[in-house]
This record gives structure tokens, sequence and C-alpha cells, in this order.
């Protein structure tokens, strides 16, 4: 092991982490995981109040088509035979003044309740449908076919026609290409959120490739919370020879001629039990910016925030963690997922949140984690979550009393929006808490709160995402990374460095 503790040490215990390490030690690596918080995850956790475990982030998991990428990775990693997955019942619904529309998983199901809905816009439902399915299948051509530097070849330009026509293409130039009609684009648009904060600076290959995997494959919830799923990653790690170490903050990446030669971390919050363990690799699920600034030492960490500071970042989000009793299908909420716009907003493009926006006018989503057999309240109670875009911005220079004072005006406008969506659900509250983008920031120590990382534009995708290390043998692994944010994305960030690594190791 060229004299070293480990094979690998990987910095940070989220889905991007977790991957890495299960799959490096599945392979033979000996491994290393650290992870500043008492459990691991990051996003992909749960915490408990009361009777209730509330899931921190997932609403939705997907990938699970046979022979895809995905569903390669999660078998590889025991995923499907250790996690019980629940399909959930429909996409989504979106509330817009008379608008109220569910959208169905499979793509026929979906064309035909859209159509239904709107009968005079057959042609553009079905090319939507089109575009999404054709880049989907052309973009995962183009991650089989090799570097980016074969792209402008004619064969890859024959081969590619609508991936290299809407490569730079934005969602919502594209929806507006399709249609005049604005509450469609709303409908067809209506969880953009997911991947970023602006459908007219979203990649729209970004959106496709994830979008029409939903609609094929259709969403799965983790039956007892997103825990389960980073609580079986971590097991794959030490029942393969690898450790797993928490509350351990790495504080510096050790650098010896040109090469990451191991880590310095220490007990969080104590500045005690420091300790130096030295390795062949590092891989860092931390934040790639928290890289560059406060873990890589001079010249690297320069080199490397030089490389990144053109880029832009997501955007962060508030959520507010509810629990009921009894449960809201009970006083009429039928939807496991709900997207709701205020009657404020007339076009596509009013939906983008500026950074100081209302929080009684921005657009948020309710999700109800009773509408699947979630396991995370005793019967006749249940869980759910309201969550809105935000900004580190909006919660900065406040007093400690001012920010507690801030949360609570924020819940009550929210509660209030909710109670309009499902008369009688304010009733039913019985714990509410919000987590802010400040919240965000502190868990997982993304310099914004961002859980998304870099922005997905399009001049941020694909191989534009690729950012570049300052030592041969130091990878990235986790949103800010390809191909980005999202359950999926991360844990695919973490494989795919974990491939290449243990191809060096060979």
């Amino acid at each position: 092991m060229n004299d070293s503790d480990y094979d690998v040490i990987v910095i940070g215990g989220g889905l991007g982490g977790l991957t890495a390490g299960a799959k490096l030690a599945k392979g033979g690596a000996e491994v290393l995981l650290l992870e500043q918080q008492p459990v691991p995850g990051g996003c992909a956790t749960t915490f408990h109040r009361l009777d209730f475990d509330f899931e921190v982030s997932l609403s939705e998991l997907m990938g699970f088509e046979d022979g895809g990428a995905l569903h390669r990775m999660y078998d590889d990693l025991g995923v499907l035979d250790e996690v019980e997955l629940l399909h959930v019942p429909e996409f989504y619904r979106i509330q817009h003044g008379d608008t109220d529309v569910v959208v169905p998983y499979g793509v026929d199901a979906a064309t035909e309740a859209l159509e239904t809905a709107f009968p005079d816009e057959t042609e553009a439902i079905d090319r939507f449908f089109d575009v999404l399915q054709t880049l989907r299948s052309e973009i995962r051509d183009v991650a089989r076919r090799g570097p980016p530097r074969l792209w402008t070849l004619p064969n890859f330009v024959l081969d590619h026609p609508t991936f290299v026509r809407h490569r730079n293409a934005t969602l919502g130039d594209f929806l507006d290409a399709l249609t005049d009609n604005e509450e469609l684009k709303l409908v067809l648009g209506a969880n953009y959120g997911y991947y970023h904060d602006d459908p007219y600076s979203l990649s729209l290959p970004k959106f496709a490739s994830a979008q029409a995997g939903y609609f094929i494959n259709g969403g799965y919830y983790i039956k007892g919370g997103s825990q389960e799923l980073s609580d079986h990653l971590v097991s794959v790690i030490e029942d393969n020879g690898g450790a797993a170490e928490f509350g351990r903050l790495a504080t510096d990446i050790l650098v010896e001629d040109g090469r990451a030669v191991g880590v310095r971390h220490e007990r969080v919050a104590t500045n005690e039990d420091a300790r130096i363990d030295r390795c062949a690799h590092v891989v860092a699920n931390a934040a790639i910016p928290q890289v560059a600034d406060s873990l890589l030492p001079l010249p690297y960490g320069k080199e490397l925030h030089d490389e990144i500071a053109d880029l832009e970042p997501g955007p962060s989000l508030l959520i507010l963690y509810l629990a009921f009793e009894p449960i809201p299908s009970e006083i009429g909420n039928e939807y496991y997922s709900t997207f709701v716009y205020s009657e404020e907003v007339d076009t596509f493009a009013d939906t983008s949140p500026p950074h100081g926006d209302s929080y009684g006018r921005r657009g948020y989503a309710f999700v109800d984690y009773s509408q699947v057999d979630a396991d995370l309240s005793p019967s006749g109670k249940s869980v759910g979550s309201m969550v809105t875009l935000d900004y580190l911005s909006n919660w900065t220079g406040l007093t400690d009393e001012e920010y507690g004072e801030k949360k609570a005006f924020v819940k009550k406008v929210l509660l209030r929006r909710l109670e309009a969506l499902v008369p009688g659900i304010r009733e039913t509250v019985v714990h509410s808490e919000i987590a802010t983008p400040q919240t965000i920031k502190r868990f997982t120590l993304n310099p914004g709160g961002e859980p998304y990382g870099f922005a997905q534009t399009p001049s941020q995708t694909f191989d534009k995402r690729e950012i570049p290390s300052p030592l041969p043998n130091l990878s990235f692994a986790s949103a800010w990374t390809t191909p980005g944010g999202g359950f999926p994305g991360a844990m695919s960030s973490g494989y795919r460095a974990a491939r290449e690594l243990l191809e060096g190791l060979q």
C-alpha cells in the first residue's frame, strides 16, 4: 500500500462518498470514510421527533429500469436486495388557480392525461415527450461513446441529432417554442425545482434525461426513509473490510511532492483527538469550493479555486417538516406530491423566485408521505414536508432572535398556504419545524447551503461539469461534479470515481 494506512480515504459521508466507499471496498481497496455528522447520508438522512421520523430531503428516487446504468449500480451495491423501494402512485399534481392536473407515471398515461386537460395542445404534448425520450436515449449513448472531444465528429453528429441541436437549450426556451399556452408550460415544467431555480437557465438535456427517466420507469420512495439507503452503504463498506468514522471533521488534505498523501481530521467542534491517516488516494465528497478554500494547501487550493471561480452555484431550499394526526388523506388530500403556484403567476417565466421574493407568493411543493407505506410514523399518524427554493442571502445578517422570529413567521405563512390547499389540515399538525439554507449549510458544509452543487445551466452540464483536480490522486464525488445533484446524480459521481480508482489500483 505504498507505506500508507489506507488505499483510499473518503472525505464526507453523503451519498457520493458512501457510494464511492462501498464500491471501492467491494473492489478490494482498504477504505476509511470520514463524516463530520454523527450519522451517514448528508441529505440522505432522517431525524426523529416525538413519534415521528422525518425525511430530510428525498421525495422520489429513479433509475430502476433493467439494463440501465443506475440499475446496474444499485444492483452491484446490493440496494435492490437490501433496501425496500415503494412505487410512488403518481408523478405529481400541479395546482395553479383553476388549473388542477394530476400527471401520472408512464409516457402513454401522462400523454393521455395532459391531452385530456389540454385538448387543443396535442401536437405540443406529443412533441414534448418525443424530445424528452429521444434526448434521454441519445444522452445515454453519449455517455457510452467516450470523451467530449469526439462530440463534433460527423458520425457523432449524425447519430445524436437531437442532443446536438438542444445541447445548449434551456427548458424555458424549449417550452416557449412548443406552445403559447402558459398553463401547459406550468404543468409540463412543474417540478423543474428538482434540478434548478430558473427554467430559462436550466439545461434542457439535464432536465430531459432525468424527467424522461421518471416518466418511463416511475419514482420510488425508500421504506423507512433515505437513512436506510445510507446505512446500507455503510454496511457494504464495513462488510468488505473498510472503516467508517462519524463525528470526524477533515481539516486538511496533506500534500507531498504534488500528491495527496493523507488527511488530518479531528473530533467535531472540539479541536481534540486530532489524527493523521495516510493514504494513496483521496476522494472528496465535500463541496468542491470547500476543498479549494479549506482543505487543500497552497498552491493547490488556489489552483482549484481559480478553476471554479466562474461557476455559478445552485439554489438552496427551505423545508417545513410537518407531523400529522390524523393523516392528510382523512381530510381530503389524495396525492403524494403537489406543486402549487400563486395565482399571481401569469407566465412560466414568473415562477423563478427572485432572491427576496415573498414566501407568500413563491411556488412550493407539498409531499405527503402517508400516500405510501413509508414506515415513518405510527398508525394513524404521518409526516410530510413543504419545500420551496430559497437562498442563504435571505437568512444572513440576522441576530439569533431575528432568525428565530423569521422562521416562526415563514412557518405561519406556509401553513396558511397549505390550509388553502387542503382545508382543515392546519388543525392536524402536531409538530412542525423549519430547515433554512443556514441549516443546510451547517449540516452539509456546502458554502451557500446548496444541496444541488453547481447550477445545472447549459454551460455547466455534461463535459463542462468535469472539474479537473489539481492533484493526480485526488478525486471528486458529489453533487458538485458530473452528473450533478440529486440522489442518483450524487451516487453516480461516487460510483464513477470508484471505478476509475479501482482500475488504477489493479
